[in-house]
């Protein structure tokens, strides 16, 4: 499924890592893919979707 959405452009992903840790993959959704989830959930405007669903605090 997470290959079907890259492919998509519904998800992105970035690599991060430094000489001591290994590296890793986050994804996030591209603004496709934010646009698809608005229509998906029902929201009015992606503020509406960004207010229910804040990105959490790092630490």
């Amino acid at each position: 499924m997470v290959h079907h959405a890259l492919a998509e452009g519904i998800f992105a992903r970035v690599s991060q890592g430094t000489a001591h840790l290994q590296s890793s993959q986050r994804y996030y959704l591209t603004a496709q893919g934010i646009g698809e989830t608005v229509w998906a959930l029902g929201f009015a405007t992606p503020s509406d979707f960004v207010r229910t669903y804040p990105r959490p605090e790092s630490g």
